[in-house]
């Protein structure tokens, strides 16, 4: 997709992740759909982490 900021023009890649069906099915506002949960889960941060001198969690 390309898009421009400010006049400079850059090619945008969406995220994507890979999901599967759970069987479950949701209702918003009278309208059913499916619901999905990730296949793979997100990676926890890596421990010692620090900003500006100051350990982060």
């Amino acid at each position: 997709m390309n898009l421009s900021y400010r006049g400079i023009q850059y090619q945008a890649t969406p995220a994507s992740a890979q999901v599967i069906e759970t069987g479950a099915v949701g209702h918003y506002r009278g309208a059913t759909y499916p619901l999905r949960r990730a296949v793979n889960a997100a990676q926890p941060h890596p421990a010692g982490l620090k900003y500006r001198g100051a350990e982060v969690h």
